[in-house]
């Protein structure tokens, strides 16, 4: 009897170890979080498309056309520093066209610094964008031969399709090549290419290639994480190319304009934002720097003289001197010169970069009446 009560207990405990235990398993089931649904935005959504190459050949021949490639595409991609701003762009044409993030370029009419990948300095001016896309471009003003890079086309994009992305991440580093990236396109959408891509702070406006080195989109923002990344489609910039070449500010988010109210005068928000930005002219004689054209000159404002104890002879400009920019707005020619001095009003102090002797120089000048 007594051995028969033993086993009992002994059952019962194992009985009761177990319901613990399947209790115990039961509330770990229900208290943690479930299996995310599959993520469209996902690696496993590219393989669907294109799946992963099937032989070392077939990778070897990819890896020899991203190495045929790589110089072409390096080349063309830029570092650009506008003012604080620092990002990344890749030159589209023997002209000097740059296409970039529009959170990157800013305003148009802002002078520019583009390094390229060979170590060269150029300077530029920002042109037109679209705020909505974050679409934006950027002229090269200095005279030079620029290495540049076809555009493709966005809209012949296949989701899982190879891509290869290039910048400067962390921003430009003297020294330093563009750094190259490979990647597939996760999806494909009118306003924005996904890939997985790994991108970071600095290769913003940079440019997203397919494996026939040309342009398929631009650097816009990362995604949920590194690799998730959103890029412009380059299809928008060649139907939008005439607008952004013009200087054309555009594609404000709905939310923005609604949260904005006419003025009193009628004028729409966008009216308001460009009178904000060019300053009206001033009255009277206007504002006077003090200079000559050098008419002999060609795409640039070139001085040939300064008037005595005028603006610009205070501040220090000579005959010879080429000026670049006045304040944030770059100069290529004496007419712009002329323009960017109108827009201020005497006793105003503008700051005025000049080249002199292939050194570059900053001024400050009081402007006068004239």
């Amino acid at each position: 009897m007594q051995l028969v009560a033993v086993v009992h207990k002994r059952v019962a405990r194992r009985a009761l170890i177990r319901l613990t235990t399947c209790c115990v398993l039961l509330v770990l089931a229900c208290c943690l979080p479930h299996p995310a649904q599959a993520d469209p935005t996902t690696t496993s959504r590219a393989e669907r498309h294109s799946p992963t190459p099937a032989s070392r050949d077939e990778l070897l021949e990819i890896q020899r056309k991203i190495q045929t490639l790589r110089g072409k595409i390096m080349s063309a991609t830029v570092a650009v520093q506008v003012g604080r701003a620092n990002g990344s762009g890749v030159i589209i044409d023997d002209e000097g066209h740059v296409l970039t993030a529009a959170h990157v370029a800013g305003q148009p009419g802002r002078m520019a610094i583009i390094y390229l990948s060979d170590g060269r300095e150029a300077r530029g001016v920002t042109l037109g964008m679209n705020q909505e896309l974050d679409a934006g471009m950027i002229r090269i003003s200095d005279p030079g031969a620029w290495p540049h890079a076809p555009l493709g086309s966005s809209a012949t994009v296949r989701e899982g399709e190879f891509c290869l992305a290039t910048g400067h991440p962390g921003g430009y580093d003297v020294g330093r090549p563009p750094v190259l990236r490979w990647g597939r396109v996760l999806k494909n959408e009118p306003s924005a290419l996904l890939t997985d891509c790994t991108l970071v702070g600095g290769d913003s406006g940079g440019p997203l290639f397919n494996l026939d080195g040309k342009v398929i989109g631009i650097h816009s923002r990362i995604g949920k994480n590194l690799t998730i990344n959103v890029h412009v489609p380059i299809d928008p910039f060649r139907s939008s190319w005439d607008r952004l070449a013009q200087g054309e500010i555009w594609g404000l988010l709905d939310s923005e304009e609604k949260s904005e109210s006419a003025s009193a005068d009628g004028a729409s928000p966008r009216e308001r934002r460009a009178r904000q930005t060019v300053p009206p002219p001033p009255q009277g004689g206007g504002a006077w720097l003090g200079v000559v054209e050098d008419r002999t000159a060609q795409d640039v404002a070139r001085v040939q003289s300064v008037a005595p104890g005028s603006p610009a002879d205070l501040a220090g400009l000579q005959p010879g001197d080429i000026i670049l920019s006045v304040d944030e707005t770059a100069i290529g020619s004496f007419a712009e010169l002329q323009s960017a001095i109108r827009r201020n009003r005497p006793g105003a102090i503008v700051t005025i970069h000049a080249r002199r002797d292939q050194q570059v120089y900053e001024l400050r000048a009081r402007l006068k009446p004239r």
